[in-house]
């Protein structure tokens, strides 16, 4: 389902496969990963028409592992401390032991936002929100798929079916943002959040000082 979140404090996120050369450079030099790769399949990471099936094929592999595989890989990535990932991978496990959804920090955007910056996440894209509040704004849906970083129940295969291992940029991911309303006289502002989907763009009206509640009414408050 699509959905906008707005951080209403600082907020830390995994948003959407991350760039197929940025995975490879991570996982070039990590042994404790790349020995459990089908062979020749990092090196169509490198290869734009075949990096999403690549991407696909390694999450697959890391997250059938039984669970004494698990703990030996992650005994082992605990040690790659030279991995611009490492500190991530080790506050997730810390968080969630032994979770496979560890693993997707060497494979997903990392994103941090700070208080009024969004996000904007289309049907099917891989998302994991780790810290902060936010607004979320989204479609009614009770299809949520999960795989790893909860308790709750995780279905591997319809997730590795339906999800996009399409590689991005983090940006891709950031909704155009424009001030439609300044009231100076009030110190109010009114920012419109907008996506690639015509039904999601979100208002959000700043007030600098307190004003009569119906001057808010008047302008039609409202999440689109």
């Amino acid at each position: 389902k699509p959905e906008m979140a707005i951080a209403l404090t600082p907020f830390a996120a995994l948003i959407g496969i991350r760039p197929a050369e940025e995975i490879y450079n991570l996982l070039k030099n990590l042994t404790p990963i790349t020995k459990i790769i089908k062979i020749n399949v990092l090196d169509k990471l490198k290869i734009e028409t075949q990096a999403a099936t690549a991407i696909k094929t390694i999450i697959s592999d890391l997250t059938s592992l039984d669970s004494n595989n698990v703990m030996t890989v992650f005994n082992q990535l605990i040690l790659h401390n030279d991995n611009p990932m490492h500190y991530l991978f080790c506050q997730l496990h810390q968080q969630h032991p032994y979770d496979v959804g560890c693993f997707f920090a060497y494979f997903m955007n990392y994103v941090e936002l700070k208080i009024g910056e969004a996000i904007f996440i289309e049907p099917n894209t891989i998302h994991a929100y780790l810290e902060g509040d936010i607004i979320e704004c989204m479609a009614l849906s009770d299809n949520v798929v999960r795989l790893g970083l909860t308790k709750k129940y995780k279905d591997r295969a319809t997730m590795l079916a339906i999800a996009d291992f399409i590689p991005r940029s983090i940006n891709y991911f950031f909704p155009t943002t424009e001030i439609t309303q300044m009231d100076s006289k009030n110190n109010i502002s009114i920012t419109r959040y907008l996506s690639s989907k015509a039904e999601f763009k979100t208002t959000c009206i700043k007030v600098i000082k307190i004003i009569k509640l119906r001057y808010i009414i008047q302008l039609k408050m409202a999440l689109y």
